[in-house]
């Protein structure tokens, strides 16, 4: 169990870190806002895990499988951000794509992004 929370906590650690990182590189001009998003969905993720759990702990009692529940639903949402992260936002930020010297998929995700 120790060994779990010490990879969770690296993640999420992580996550933190690179998310912004990514925000900035892909939309500069709104870095703030979206930044901010971030951070307040971060935080809300943060108290849904506080209500579940103690909404859990009165429903079952004082039995230790409960936790077991919360960590599931946890593992649940990780999945579906790494299955969306994977199929449907599976791109290159464009620095990238331009100091990699394919100029020509920078062009077209510039154009996906900033659509006229």
């Amino acid at each position: 169990m120790f060994a779990g929370r010490l990879l969770q906590g690296g993640y999420i650690g992580v996550g933190s870190a690179i998310v912004p990182l990514y925000i900035k590189e892909f939309v500069p001009q709104l870095n703030g806002k979206y930044g901010m998003f971030h951070q307040l969905l971060f935080v809300f993720g943060v108290v849904w895990a506080f209500l579940l759990s103690m909404i859990l702990h009165s429903i079952l009692g004082e039995t230790e499988s409960y936790w077991r529940i919360v960590f599931g639903f946890a593992m649940l949402v990780a999945g579906w951000q790494g299955c969306m992260m994977h199929w449907k936002y599976d791109f290159e930020t464009p620095r990238y794509l331009v100091s990699d010297n394919r100029n020509e998929e920078a062009m077209e995700l510039l154009k996906m992004i900033y659509k006229p």
